[in-house]
């Protein structure tokens, strides 16, 4: 009967940690999940003003024009890493200088790399490795088959 009860225990206690286990990892996905969720609207919400101020640069808008647009921009970004600052550097050339094809395609070049880093840090939240990614590009570089 001892041992009866001390296997029931030990099931017991078993069961106890695979719960606390699982309850945790539940959690840490749910969060891994609104954040990856929350840092793509941001990326698709910075991207859309960078068209509007790219467009209108292209087109020679008024520098308040573009200056209303930045400040938007300027609502969804902390200029205090190297990559950020280099982007409202650009941004703030562009406000000030007329448009020239090398000042735009630096401006979407820096916009490019802001939104890269941004991507690469969604990709690591939601816990997906450089061995995912090739296991990912390998399947969708694969030629469809085509039988007639």
């Amino acid at each position: 009967m001892e041992k009866m009860a001390e296997s029931l225990t030990i099931v017991s206690l078993l069961t106890l940690i695979i719960s606390f286990l699982n309850y945790v990892n539940a959690r840490n996905n749910i969060i891994s999940d609104v954040v990856a969720q929350d840092r793509i609207k941001w990326i698709s919400d910075v991207r859309n003003l960078m068209f509007q101020f790219l467009e209108n640069y292209l087109l020679g808008k008024n520098p308040d024009e573009l200056r209303k647009i930045k400040s938007k921009i300027d609502l969804y970004i902390i200029y205090d890493k190297d990559g950020y600052i280099n982007f409202e550097r650009k941004l703030n050339y562009c406000i000030s200088n007329p448009f020239t094809e090398k000042d735009y395609q630096e401006l979407v070049t820096e916009t490019q790399l802001l939104l890269n880093h941004v991507w690469v840090r969604v990709k690591c939240e939601a816990g997906i490795t450089q061995r995912d990614e090739k296991k990912i590009k390998k399947i969708l570089n694969k030629k469809p088959k085509c039988t007639d």
